[in-house]
């Protein structure tokens, strides 16, 4: 008895699974398109205002505890004020925490997704919670479906932690657009590679990072991973405004202790030249593929890269004794930023809509007739005769 209710159990919930993937349109993916140009794009050319050190992902109590959260929105919000944070993102799933009364500076932000690969997003700036997903395997149709769909609904976009579970592979990242960050740093992975592999393909993809914590104060709670964005008034606006420009850098170390920052980032023929507040403890140059290009080891605030024709784009990770920074890379363009963006194949995507139907009604249709008994279709029941002979209740009254 208890086999056959779960058994049925198990088959609606797979009636409600697969029904996303109905829906999904098949897309062409522009070929990989190198950056290049004789100009330099450098989102750090005007570095006026005030950096705001920002999280935007660690999960509290929610949903009844079933997300293991252990930490109330006041206590996340205490902690990291307490460690010098100007802006606390809380990033639950499928919730956009409100804010604690005491805060000034919000942005509502939420963690989407519930797959079991953990294909998850950063919601940033979220008009509304999106619960569309595609809870199984995802193909690259699914990935740029999401990406668009959940664009539409915020100010800024994120690929959450895509090293985790395989989640995305160095294909799919070569291939989707239209999201703006990628969560390359957090407490239980680094991305780095992944990242290099977009900006090699030409995407104009930032970089972020974020604790990514279920208990801030655990080993790998609060204040290890985070962002600085350059904001000149302090408002969300101007906030979201930088990180679409690519005005933010991401940090890591202890405590979120900043001890250094960029205070000039330049490119004046053909040579990038970073400046920094305080002497560092190596400051590198990394290039296409995840090529080193160039290391400064001795203690300095100042350091140079000639860019060489093969160089696409150029970004620039600074040690310090207790933080390290991984700055948005330098990369060329004729002038003019030109976005990639995956387009609709019409009719591949109607011949994949004509096959899923195909599978995917009889399916239901058996779901529902041989395992619940529902008649989908009734049948009208109509007066029998017999040898010519009226059934009795229809004679007609004399």
């Amino acid at each position: 008895m208890l086999f056959s209710i779960v058994g049925k159990l198990v088959l609606f919930l797979l009636v409600i699974v697969l029904l996303p993937y109905l829906f999904t349109p098949i897309y062409d993916f522009p070929d990989p398109i190198p950056f290049s140009g004789n100009q330099f794009y450098n989102p750090y050319k005007n570095i006026n205002g005030d950096w705001i050190k920002s999280n935007f992902a660690v999960n509290g109590k929610a949903w009844n505890g079933f997300t293991n959260g252990v930490n109330t929105k006041e206590e996340i919000y205490d902690r990291y004020t307490e460690l010098g944070y100007q802006l606390v993102g809380y990033g639950d799933y499928q919730k956009i925490t409100e804010k604690v009364e005491s805060q000034e500076l919000f942005i509502p932000v939420y963690e989407h997704g519930y797959n079991i690969l953990k294909s998850h997003h950063l919601v940033i700036g979220a008009y509304d919670v999106n619960w569309i997903d595609f809870p199984m395997i995802q193909s690259i149709h699914q990935m740029q479906f999401m990406n668009n769909i959940l664009k539409d609904d915020c100010e800024v976009l994120a690929i959450a932690h895509p090293m985790l579970l395989g989640a995305y592979s160095k294909e799919d990242i070569t291939k989707l657009t239209n999201y703006d960050c990628l969560e390359v740093f957090d407490n239980f992975r680094s991305s780095e590679e992944l990242w290099d592999v977009a900006l090699t393909a030409g995407k104009k993809v930032w970089v972020m990072a974020n604790d990514d914590t279920h208990d801030i104060n655990s080993e790998e709670g609060a204040g290890n991973y985070w962002n600085m964005i350059l904001s000149d008034d302090g408002s969300p606006k101007s906030i979201l405004n930088s990180m679409k420009e690519g005005l933010h850098y991401a940090a890591s170390g202890k405590n979120g202790i900043v001890d250094n920052q960029p205070k000039r980032i330049s490119v004046v023929n053909n040579r990038l030249e970073v400046e920094l507040t305080e002497d560092a403890e190596a400051i590198i140059f990394i290039s296409d593929s995840s090529h080193v290009k160039k290391i400064v080891h001795e203690k300095t605030n100042i350091a140079f890269y000639d860019i060489r024709p093969e160089d696409t784009y150029v970004r620039v990770e600074v040690h310090n004794k207790n933080s390290r920074m991984y700055f948005n890379p330098v990369f060329r363009y004729d002038g003019e930023l030109v976005e990639q963006y995956a387009t609709m194949n019409w009719p591949a995507s109607i011949a994949y809509w004509g096959l899923y139907l195909m599978f995917y009604v009889p399916f239901v249709y058996l779901v529902f007739t041989r395992v619940f008994g529902v008649r989908l279709i009734g049948k009208v029941s109509q007066p029998k005769k017999s040898n010519g002979v009226q059934p009795a209740g229809t004679y007609s009254k004399p």
